[in-house]
Formats: C-alpha cells, sequence, structure tokens
C-alpha cells in the first residue's frame, strides 16, 4: 500500500480484550477474510445479496466499508476487524450501527465458522 493510500484511512480506533484486538482494516485482510466468504456455512443465518462478486471482490468491498463508516463525521455507524492477539489470525468483523431515526443502536458481527462457540463473539461485542 502507497503512503498516499495509508494517510487517506481514516483513523480507526483499536480496542484490546483478553483475547482479540480490534482494528481497522489493513494488509492481507482481503485475503483472509475472501477465505471465509468461500465458506457457505460461515454464513448460513446472515442475509446476503446475490451479487456476481467474486469472494475477493466482496471481501474487498466489505472492508473497504468499513473505513467508509469511520469516515463519515460524525460516525453513523463503526466497524472493526477482529484478530486474536495470540497468533494475530482475522476471525471476523464486527460493528455498531445507529437505528435511524432513534438514539439506539445495534452490535453486529461476523465470525468464521472455525471460531464459533469459543466466546469469542461475545467478548468482542462487550469490547465494542
Amino acid at each position: 500500500m502507497s503512503e498516499d493510500e495509508n494517510m487517506s484511512r481514516p483513523a480507526i480506533p483499536e480496542i484490546e480484550t483478553e483475547r482479540l484486538v480490534l482494528r481497522g482494516p489493513a494488509d492481507g485482510d482481503v485475503e483472509a477474510w475472501a477465505t471465509h466468504l468461500t465458506n457457505p456455512a460461515d454464513f448460513r443465518f446472515i442475509p446476503w445479496r446475490k451479487t456476481d462478486e467474486t469472494p475477493h471482490e466482496r471481501s474487498a468491498r466489505i472492508l473497504g466499508g468499513l473505513e467508509k463508516l469511520w469516515a463519515k463525521q460524525p460516525p453513523g455507524g463503526m466497524g472493526w476487524v477482529i484478530v486474536r492477539k495470540a497468533d494475530p489470525l482475522l476471525i471476523g468483523l464486527g460493528g455498531l450501527d445507529q437505528v435511524e431515526g432513534t438514539s439506539d443502536g445495534e452490535i453486529d458481527y461476523r465470525l468464521g465458522r472455525p471460531f464459533w462457540g469459543q466466546g469469542y463473539a461475545s467478548e468482542a461485542a462487550r469490547a465494542m
């Protein structure tokens, strides 16, 4: 990534928990997230719109969307890449979205199937 591209990226605050780091997208994340997108079992409970995008293209769009959330001032939503501290493997994405017309918000997260049932979603949600 060029220096100009790094300078144009919004500053996304990093959050650390006992086992996780929530951070902005970084080099290599598009490929890592695209790997999860190729496994339909990972997302069987998540509605997907039909698209002709490749997993790599969809991953790049989704991760770019996280940065767009932070670029708005004030942000109407916030999103992070979720990685494990131990290895820093990308295990999912998470965020907060404002419910339009209210002062309420929603927490959302998507974890790759291999990381379900280990408390990562709860840990990330508490941190967000």
